[in-house]
């Protein structure tokens, strides 16, 4: 779709558009994919689904994981995203402060900072990081990075390239297992330190956390299948049979000593690394809870043999927990949620937190194959450029069209207008025009023009408005009380003459002739008016209660020159 090429999937923590996104794990025998609808406010869980990888043919593991993945896909709906996860055993952790909390800036530095600590070259690794810590507005950043040599990587990437699909982002099945802690209100808010034990069969990872933090990890290369061969050895009991016992029975541990010994060894390896985790970070507090993850952290009597071992709260990581989150939706309805632990890390492959969000180890030589989605912008572009271009002609052709019928029948209406004006001897053309029309029109007023040139009044050629500006200076009422009764200019003898009549009053309602001597004063003192006679004046004559009624004759002082 055209929003999943032009839009960023995110803005900040806002979500643009929803999305269908599938989270794949593989592991050493099965394949597991989460299929999830990310909408804006909710995230839907829609489908879980694990394939186990089918031995003989075909021969190499590659395609046979291949194979398991490509039947996976024929059983999802159709999606926009891939999200894939590989195993913590492949990665080198560190934590780093760095001084700034920009993630361009610290992506800058990143591999200069970690070089010296990577067992590897840095240009044969890929490094990205999360952020763990921040202090403050301008206190330091806490962050933990990861590295995986580029060997590794390229050996994963092929069992997806054998499968036909690009994966659009890499993350690391820990970080998986974190994501989903991160969001589920209940663990997120444990205080001070946490910690996330995943049982493998041949390795078992650690995550230690301090308030909510991510601070350290480790893998130790033991797991329940390491516990089953020394038991073996001890019983010289088929290692299958000591591996079905445990399922079976789990850590019921006081019917067989043997049993009992190998596991409390086990955990006190577990112990040992916990317990150096809190000296490295001088932590006096101890653990709150431990977190059991992975396929065989349903073993009978887990949690509680390992309260009574560590004198710890410990309980099995609950994925039922993560609907207590409003933003979360169950859809899957045939999962009970106690059989949720082997689609943890497909889950939060699917589901990053908004910490992880921007975490990619698709980087360097393994970035996304943009060249088909560059062709396909393009594409895209030129189609888009088409139809824009097509409804702007398109929509500019109806629009001229509507237009030209409106002005079509405004001429239609105005040549009737305008045919009324002719006599009714007048031959009209049989294709009338507006044009054509206004020009007979004007031919037509200038016949009748000339026919009565001889009785034409022609106009004065006197501004007026210089004689009726005149007056108003004259007669300014703000200094004079004065009602105009008339003003009247008359052409005689080719000279404007001005007759102004009205009647004055005194402002004291007293004394009206000694004012309006001001007044007659005004009109003597004029450059551009003059009486009409030079014998004549003004002529005031006194009306009772109105005041002294005047008569002022006069002409234009350039008429006379």
């Amino acid at each position: 779709m055209i929003k999943n090429i032009f839009l960023p999937e995110k803005i900040g923590n806002f979500r643009i558009y929803s999305q269908k996104i599938l989270g794949i794990y593989v592991l050493e025998k099965s394949v597991t994919c989460a299929q999830v609808h990310v909408k804006r406010n909710k995230n839907i869980i829609e489908k879980l689904i694990e394939e186990k990888i089918e031995e003989g043919t075909p021969e190499t593991y590659i395609e046979r994981t291949a194979q398991t993945i490509q039947k996976i896909l024929s059983k999802v709906d159709k999606y926009d995203l891939i999200r894939v996860c590989i195993p913590a055993s492949l990665i080198v952790f560190k934590e780093l402060e760095v001084p700034f909390k920009d993630t361009s800036k610290i992506r800058m530095i990143l591999d200069y900072e970690i070089e010296s600590m990577l067992p590897f070259p840095i240009e044969e690794a890929v490094v990205d990081f999360i952020i763990t810590k921040q202090s403050g507005k301008n206190g330091p950043t806490k962050i933990l990075a990861a590295a995986i040599r580029n060997s590794d990587l390229e050996n994963i990437l092929k069992i997806y390239h054998e499968a036909k699909i690009e994966p659009n982002h890499i993350s690391i099945d820990l970080f998986a297992i974190y994501s989903l802690y991160q969001q589920i209100p209940e663990y997120k808010n444990i205080k001070n330190v946490s910690v996330i034990i995943d049982l493998g069969s041949n390795t078992t990872h650690i995550a230690f956390l301090q308030d909510g933090a991510l601070r350290l990890t480790r893998i130790i290369p033991r797991g329940i299948q390491n516990i089953a061969q020394k038991i073996s050895n001890d019983v010289n009991i088929h290692i299958e049979d000591i591996k079905k016992n445990i399922l079976d029975n789990g850590l019921q541990t006081k019917k067989d000593k043997v049993y009992e010994k190998h596991f409390i060894s086990f955990f006190h390896d577990i112990q040992f690394t916990l317990n150096s985790f809190l000296l490295k970070l001088n932590i006096s507090k101890g653990i709150n809870k431990i977190l059991f993850t992975g396929k065989y952290s349903y073993l009978k009597d887990l949690s509680k043999f390992c309260n009574n071992l560590f004198q710890i709260s410990c309980e099995v990581f609950s994925c039922e927990k993560l609907f207590e989150n409003q933003y979360f939706k169950n859809k899957v309805k045939t999962i009970q949620f106690a059989n949720w632990s082997p689609y943890l890390f497909a889950l939060g492959t699917a589901l990053p937190s908004s910490e992880q969000y921007y975490f990619d180890l698709r980087k360097k030589i393994f970035l996304y194959p943009y060249q088909k989605l560059i062709k396909k912008q393009l594409i895209t572009s030129l189609i888009i450029i088409f139809i824009m271009f097509t409804t702007i002609v398109t929509g500019g052709y109806l629009q001229t069209k509507k237009l030209s019928n409106k002005i079509k029948k405004i001429e239609e209406k105005e040549i009737k207008k305008l045919k009324k004006v002719f006599p009714k001897e007048f031959r009209f053309r049989k294709k009338i025009t507006l044009p054509w029309l206004i020009k007979e029109v004007e031919n037509l007023i200038k016949e009748r023009l000339e026919i009565w040139a001889p009785f034409e009044i022609k106009p004065l050629d006197t501004n007026m408005l210089v004689i009726l500006q005149e007056l108003t200076n004259i007669i300014d009422k703000r200094q004079f009380d004065v009602m105009v009764e008339t003003v009247s200019i008359v052409e005689k003898k080719e000279i404007p003459k001005i007759e102004v009549v009205g009647f004055f009053r005194s402002k004291t309602g007293s004394d009206h002739y000694t004012y309006f001597a001001e007044l007659e004063k005004k009109f003597n003192e004029s450059k551009i008016l003059k009486p009409w006679d030079e014998k004549d004046g003004i002529e005031p004559s006194l009306v009772e209660d109105k005041g002294i009624r005047f008569t002022a004759i006069l002409k234009l002082v350039e008429e006379e020159t």
